[in-house]
């Protein structure tokens, strides 16, 4: 999450309000973001997913953006 530091988009810590054992953040709605890596955990078929912040100059995304529309 240190990404999160320097980043423009909106969000929240959210583990002093929650109860339980998780990380859990809040982002603004319109943020957008690249899967960096997928690790397996261990002990059991779930996946850890790391994800990157894109920014206004990312040029695949603004690409991709203008062929949707």
């Amino acid at each position: 999450m240190n990404d999160c530091l320097s980043s423009p988009v909106p969000f929240a810590y959210m583990d002093p309000y929650i109860n339980g054992n998780e990380q859990e953040y809040l982002f603004y709605m319109a943020t957008v973001f690249r899967i960096d890596r997928l690790d397996r955990l261990i002990d059991n078929d779930a996946y850890c997913i790391h994800l990157k912040f894109t920014n206004d100059n990312d040029s695949q995304l603004a690409a991709l953006t203008e062929y949707v529309y």
